[in-house]
């Protein structure tokens, strides 16, 4: 059933039509999300609303609409598609690691109240994958002043790629949490989700703002490879 994530009446409909068709929901995926890549600066403020309502708000606005059933039932699972860059944040990611940063605590704290009623919930975390969102990426006009730093963040971005996943492969992730009967919270999908992510960590929060704040493009190149070695060097462990 088609449905528009950001219009409380377009999900009443599309549920209503489920609910009649089936009976009940004890699976749930929200998938629906839309990227922005963009510096906080030229990012407006609707720009940023929109954002959050499909990726965050959206979420929200079709899980609480099927708690109630799989709380009287005892009985449900819920998965969000999150992502990497809600924990490996980039330059130009504000709005949209924003709003995964903010779905992944949300969802935190319902797993907390649900825990004792038989539901379950649960994040994947993809990186780069290769999907129509990719497509529909315009370009933005950005202040010279961020030239570097957008440079920088490109060569990574684009490294990712090199390793893109189909979609296919988070549907998979999904598939093994709706068959485990204790699912973890968090399943990350993808080589570079599992090393930036880790890299993230490992580095700390000063340490990942000083990284950004070299001024040299050879020095960050050089530390930036660093970091990937030692988490090649490790075997991937955290």
């Amino acid at each position: 059933r088609a449905a528009d994530v950001t219009q409380d009446a377009s999900v009443s409909s599309a549920l209503d039509e489920v609910f009649c068709e089936c009976g009940r929901v004890d699976q749930l995926v929200c998938n629906a999300g839309m990227f922005l890549g963009s510096t906080l600066e030229s990012t407006t403020m609707e720009e940023f609303a929109q954002v959050f309502e499909v990726n965050y708000f959206g979420a929200l606005r079709v899980i609480s609409a099927v708690l109630p059933g799989m709380r009287e039932r005892n009985k449900g699972t819920i998965v969000a598609v999150s992502s990497q860059s809600s924990e490996f944040i980039l330059p130009t990611w504000a709005a949209y690691s924003g709003s995964k940063s903010a779905l992944e605590a949300s969802l935190e704290a319902l797993a907390l109240e649900v825990g004792l009623l038989g539901i379950r919930v649960a994040l994947v975390q993809p990186g780069s994958t290769k999907t129509a969102m990719r497509e529909k990426i315009s370009p933005r006009e950005n202040h010279d002043s961020y030239s570097t730093v957008l440079e920088r963040y490109r060569s990574i971005v684009m490294a990712d790629r090199q390793e893109n996943m189909i979609p296919d492969e988070v549907a998979r992730a999904v598939e093994m949490i709706f068959a485990s009967d204790n699912p973890p919270w968090r399943t990350r999908v993808g080589s570079d989700a599992h090393r930036n992510t880790t890299m993230r960590h490992r580095a700390g929060d000063d340490e990942w703002l000083r990284l950004f704040r070299i001024r040299g493009d050879a020095e960050f190149s050089l530390e930036w490879s660093q970091h990937r070695r030692e988490f090649d060097d490790s075997g991937g462990s955290r």
